[in-house]
């Protein structure tokens, strides 16, 4: 399985074209990816962003440093060339996409399920979710079933191969990359906790709730996967 992050393809394939212009270097320069303003007809006078391979205008730059020397980030789909364009997130065919804002939040409104050891319970239609923490050299994960494991091994296929493509990612190499990522691409729900962060997904079949924390010596990561279809009868 394919994973993207929005809109890191959309901006990377917009510099690409952007970029051409210091070739010829004829007419109006391009305009920032971040902030809209004209790029330096130069691109040796341009800043390389800290968060995506592009070059943005040394304003941004600037503001870029003071900000990630806080702890903060613009998100890259708050940069401009995302808001102006109107870009979709749908993924491509044979592709999940990791998104900012929640597409199902109908899921999390529907009856729990009680589970011994959960007193909370999880909403019905939760299949299982994946709990992993990074020690420093790679990532240890274990798996909690909320329903019982359905028979068609497709299924079973498309949880374990989301999981697969998702840590292959270089997004989640270590913990750095992770809180790099995290700041450039998630959501953060609360502004007093700069180190929790949602992101979202559909597969052919599931829901997917990433809940992300880039603090150390905690749990990192935690995939949940919910039926797409009302369950009913475990398939």
């Amino acid at each position: 399985m394919d994973i993207s992050i929005y809109p890191k393809k959309e901006l990377l394939a917009k510099w690409g074209e952007d970029r051409k212009w210091y070739e010829a270097a004829a007419g109006k320069p391009p305009r920032c990816l971040r902030c809209g303003k004209p790029l330096p007809p130069k691109l040796s006078l341009c800043a390389l962003s800290r968060y995506i391979d592009v070059q943005i205008c040394p304003g941004c730059g600037t503001e870029e440093a003071m900000l990630d020397w806080d702890g903060k980030a613009l998100p890259l789909w708050k940069w401009h060339a995302v808001l102006t364009a109107g870009a979709s997130v749908a993924p491509a065919e044979g592709e999940a996409r990791l998104v900012p804002v929640c597409g199902f939040s109908e899921v999390f409104e529907q009856p729990r399920r009680v589970v011994c050891g959960h007193p909370n319970g999880f909403p019905m239609s939760e299949l299982c979710y994946a709990r992993a923490d990074y020690d420093g050299y790679r990532w240890h994960t274990t798996w909690t079933r909320c329903r019982e494991l359905p028979k068609d091994a497709v299924l079973i296929g498309e949880v374990d191969g989301f999981y697969d493509a998702l840590l292959a990612l270089p997004e989640f190499e270590n913990l750095h990359a992770l809180a790099k990522a995290c700041k450039s691409y998630a959501e953060l729900p609360a502004a007093e906790d700069r180190s929790t962060y949602n992101l979202f997904a559909e597969t052919p079949h599931f829901y997917v709730w990433l809940r992300l924390i880039t603090r150390e010596r905690d749990y990192n990561l935690y995939c949940h996967y919910y039926y797409k279809e009302p369950p009913g009868e475990d398939r």
